[in-house]
């Protein structure tokens, strides 16, 4: 859209998004000549994969608690973390599938 000579408002109306996010792509893509997504963008990790192992161990053995119980009860073993946990991404899908 930009290399027929579009202005970058006009892309950002169109796309309907802000015209910093086309600036930051088009600049991307003029220095990389590559427009994908970086790698490892988005919510930072919390756990290790050792800690994700062992929340996997404890859930499959104690398969009536909830993830808030089973983050509660591994703030002993694994420290503090626990509390910053985001239960909501503990479901039965990722503990049993």
């Amino acid at each position: 859209m930009l290399q027929v000579s579009a202005r970058q408002s006009a892309a950002a109306r169109v796309l309907n998004v802000q015209r910093c996010v086309i600036h930051r792509l088009w600049n991307h893509y003029q220095r990389d000549q590559n427009a994908s997504r970086r790698r490892g963008s988005g919510r930072w990790r919390i756990t290790t994969t050792a800690d994700d192992r062992y929340l996997l161990q404890c859930a499959r053995c104690r398969k009536t608690l909830t993830a808030r119980q089973l983050a509660s009860q591994s703030a002993v073993a694994l420290g503090p973390w626990t509390s910053q946990l985001d239960t909501r991404a503990v479901g039965p899908c990722t503990l049993y599938g």
